[in-house]
């Protein structure tokens, strides 16, 4: 699977209050932002790995859809976090590979 874009707040909303036992795993970039243009391809290669095939992968330019960067209080970029049931669930601000790995190992 590879990411889908979030497209407005709304969006975001239904995405991670589904009813689903499934987490939702977010990527939250700016264009930019350089350890941003860094992860986002690491993220997008790990998205379609059949061992996450258990995740939701998305994905928001929180430049082009600043209210969902304000509603999930996001103080740096890239943020890639998990929610589960509607709620904030863990995540990762860095750009280290190792780091995403672990997060995504630990929500399968």
């Amino acid at each position: 699977m590879v990411s889908k874009s979030i497209v407005s707040l709304e969006d975001f909303k239904t995405i991670i209050n589904r009813p689903t036992s499934r987490p939702v795993i977010i990527n939250f970039y700016e264009l930019w932002s350089d350890p941003c243009k860094y992860i986002s391809p690491i993220y997008e290669r790990l998205s379609g790995e059949p061992a996450y095939g258990g995740l939701d992968f998305y994905k928001v330019d929180v430049s082009a859809r600043p209210d969902v960067g304000e509603a999930c209080r996001l103080m740096v970029v890239p943020t890639i976090a998990v929610y589960k049931g509607g709620r904030y669930a863990g995540g990762v601000t860095a750009s280290d590979a190792k780091e995403l790995r672990a997060l995504l190992q630990r929500h399968c």
